[in-house]
């Protein structure tokens, strides 16, 4: 394991060669989940690399806890972004992977959809898009707010919220045709409707693959059945069976 002050990687040994998979996290409701996602991002990729043996990273994106800039969508794609070419240019990689959760499932999508140099996506209790969120945004604010992810307001408001309301998921999943998308959504999920999952999987076209689970909720990305699905489907994808 390597970590810098931004990004926790578990490599491969030298001079070998395997896929790599970046997590995106979802955003935390309280200040305690804030603070605890770092640490459960570095469970998740400690489990990924051992299990199917890629290598595995996630960074920290603007807001969360070790970090000196307040959210924005805009600013979470950028570090995604950095991130995926990053991995591109490293020779231990030969294909890079994103998974995002919830609300980073939204923004893995959308630098899915910008980079070629990503192979295929994971998108587990993903929304759509946010516009429940911006139908009350100083509600959305004031939640990041507490979660300590929003020290200082955005210079331009609006700007921030017009850049929430692009969010497109099923049409940017669109745009990674042909390349692989496995959506996963619980039945019993209460923050993100599974209509979501259905409908990113209808626009997306015949190269998403749609799970839904029954009995699972919002936090898919750390149930073990949904976990074992994502591995069997990266390794069967990828070819490193």
């Amino acid at each position: 394991m390597l970590t810098d002050e931004t990004t926790t990687s578990f490599h491969v040994p030298p001079g070998a060669r395997a896929p790599a998979l970046i997590l995106v996290p979802d955003l935390p409701e309280v200040p305690l989940e804030a603070r605890q996602t770092n640490r459960d991002m570095a469970v998740l990729a400690e489990r990924f690399h051992h299990s199917i043996g890629w290598v595995t990273s996630f960074g920290i994106m603007p807001g969360q806890t070790g970090s000196d800039r307040s959210f924005s969508f805009d600013g979470w794609v950028e570090r995604l972004s950095d991130m995926t070419l990053s991995s591109a240019l490293d020779p231990s990689v030969s294909s890079v992977w994103l998974m995002g959760a919830g609300f980073g499932g939204t923004v893995a999508a959308r630098v899915a959809a910008n980079y070629p140099e990503i192979a295929g996506l994971v998108l587990t209790s993903t929304p759509s898009n946010v516009h429940n969120w911006l139908a009350q945004p100083t509600h959305l604010m004031a939640r990041l707010k507490h979660a300590g992810m929003m020290p200082t307001d955005p210079e331009d408001p609006e700007l921030w919220r017009r850049a929430l309301r692009s969010i497109d998921v099923p049409e940017d999943v669109r745009r990674c045709g042909p390349r692989p998308v496995l959506v996963v959504h619980g039945e019993d999920d209460r923050s993100v409707p599974p209509t979501a999952a259905r409908s990113i999987a209808d626009r997306g076209g015949r190269h998403v693959q749609l799970r839904l689970m029954r009995g699972a909720g919002h936090e898919t990305h750390v149930d073990p059945r949904i976990l074992a699905i994502v591995e069997t489907w990266l390794v069967a994808q990828a070819g490193t069976a």
